[in-house]
């Protein structure tokens, strides 16, 4: 119920590609959206959505995640070495 709340009728797709074919098709002919915001109605209508300037916000923020879990697993290698080091030195 709420999936049907959020999306409605549509049906979310990955690509332009996907969206057609699911809203054009005759046997499914159901109102599609794509993750970019292009409205897809088996009326015919297609509506554009715009491409935000920094490119795909989502994307992005996957990138700064997946980055921010490098770090954290650089720092805690690093630590570890400086640890050994300390131990090497108190020898």
């Amino acid at each position: 119920a709420a999936m049907k709340y959020v999306f409605g009728g549509f049906l979310v797709c990955d690509t332009p590609e996907t969206a057609k074919q699911v809203t054009f098709h005759p046997n499914v002919r159901v109102r599609s959206v794509t993750k970019d915001g292009d409205l897809y109605d088996p009326a015919g209508t297609i509506t554009g959505g715009s491409a935000p300037k920094g490119g795909n916000l989502l994307m992005r923020l996957q990138e700064v995640s997946d980055l921010e879990k490098r770090v954290y697993a650089a720092r805690k290698e690093w630590e570890q070495a400086q640890a050994q080091l300390q131990k090497m030195q108190a020898m």
